[in-house]
């Protein structure tokens, strides 16, 4: 009983321990002038381009591409690589 008590416990504190780290918002800056898109794809609309050495929040990863937000305020995509 104590051992399942002791696992249920370190299960819990793992699981919130990964849901801090995920609420947390990283930074990053752009390598090169990168197109800001309104989709997290190439065909999706370009909203504006960022130009080298631009720092953003990134907000979320889905496949190769990052949702980030400007200083600005402005949310879009960029490509990871």
């Amino acid at each position: 009983m104590r051992s399942t008590l002791t696992a249920a416990l370190l299960i819990l504190a793992g699981w919130l321990g990964s849901a801090v780290a995920l609420a947390e918002v990283r930074s990053g800056i752009t390598v090169e002038a990168t197109e800001l898109r309104d989709g997290g794809a190439a065909s999706a609309a370009v909203l504006q381009q960022l130009p080298a050495q631009t720092r953003v929040s990134i907000l979320k990863r889905q496949g190769g591409w990052y949702q980030v937000q400007t200083g600005a305020g402005q949310q879009g995509w960029v490509a990871l690589l």
